[in-house]
C-alpha cells in the first residue's frame, strides 16, 4: 500500500526542519503539526495540538485591520488568540508602520497560552503585550479597545463530522464547534464586547461562510460582512451602534 503523498510545500516544510520525509508517510498529521510551525504572514508561527492552524485567508483579516486603523496610538485585543499569530501580525504591522501600540493576547486554554508566549517571544522582540488567561472578557482589563479581533469557535456542530481529517482528527474540536447553528460563542462575545470597544472602534472577526446576516445584533452593532478572496463569506466588521 503506497503512503502519504506529500505535496511540494509540505514536502519543503519537512526539508526546512530537518525532518525526513520517509519517516512521515504513514501519518495524516498536518504538515504544521509535524514541524510545529505554521507560516502566516511571512513569519514562522509554533503551533501544536492545543492550537488551530492559522489559515492564509485569515491574514486577509489582519490586512483589513491595518488599513482601517488610523491614528498613532493603537490598544487591541485578541480574544481566542491561540497561536497569537492574529494579535502578533498585527502588532508587527504596526511596528512596521512606526505606530505606538499596546495590546492583550487572550485564550480560554493555558496550553494554547504557552504557544502565544513562544511566538511572542521569538518574533515581537520589544512590545507592550499581555497574555491573559480568560473566558472571552472575563479577565480582560477594564478599558475600552480601538481594535478588538475574535476567532471563535464557529461552525455549526452538524457539520463537525463532515469537516476534512485532517482537520476534524488533528485540530483541537473546543476551538472549531460553535453550538447548533455555529453563532452560539459570538453572540456571548458580542454580548460583553460592547463593554470593551470604544465608540469609534471595531471588531474584526471570522465567522461560517453560512452566517450571511448578522440582523439579530442591529440593535447594538453595525456589522459589514466582507468576503475572502475565495469570495467566501468569512469576515464581520462590527462597529457598535451609536444611541
Amino acid at each position: 500500500m503506497m503512503g502519504r503523498q506529500f505535496s511540494t510545500y509540505e514536502y519543503n516544510q519537512l526539508l526546512k526542519y530537518n525532518l525526513d520525509p520517509h519517516n512521515y508517510l504513514d501519518t495524516n498529521a498536518p504538515i504544521e503539526y509535524i514541524t510545529g510551525f505554521a507560516e502566516f504572514k511571512g513569519k514562522s508561527f509554533a503551533v501544536n495540538k492545543h492550537t488551530l492552524i492559522p489559515r492564509v485567508e485569515t491574514e486577509e483579516l489582519v490586512n483589513i485591520a491595518v488599513k482601517s486603523t488610523s491614528g498613532n496610538d493603537t490598544s487591541f485585543v485578541d480574544i481566542g488568540t491561540g497561536s497569537g499569530a492574529i494579535g502578533i501580525s498585527f502588532a508587527l504591522e504596526l511596528k512596521n508602520l512606526n505606530k505606538r501600540f499596546s495590546g492583550v493576547l487572550s485564550d480560554i486554554s493555558a496550553y494554547a497560552l504557552k504557544v502565544a508566549k513562544t511566538n511572542l517571544n521569538n518574533l515581537l522582540f520589544e512590545s507592550n503585550i499581555q497574555l491573559v488567561k480568560s473566558d472571552l472578557f472575563v479577565n480582560i482589563p477594564k478599558q475600552k479597545f480601538d481594535v478588538i479581533f475574535a476567532n471563535l469557535p464557529y461552525i455549526p456542530s452538524a457539520r463537525i463530522a463532515s469537516l476534512e481529517d485532517s482537520v476534524k482528527n488533528f485540530e483541537p474540536i473546543t476551538a472549531l464547534d460553535g453550538g447548533s447553528d455555529g453563532l452560539e460563542i459570538i453572540r456571548k462575545f458580542l454580548s460583553q464586547a460592547i463593554d470593551y470597544v470604544k465608540l469609534d472602534g471595531k471588531i474584526f472577526m471570522e465567522v461560517d461562510d453560512t452566517h450571511t446576516a448578522a440582523t439579530e445584533f442591529e440593535n447594538s452593532w453595525a456589522i459589514e460582512i466582507l468576503n475572502d478572496s475565495n469570495k467566501k463569506n468569512r469576515f464581520w466588521i462590527c462597529r457598535p451602534v451609536k444611541h
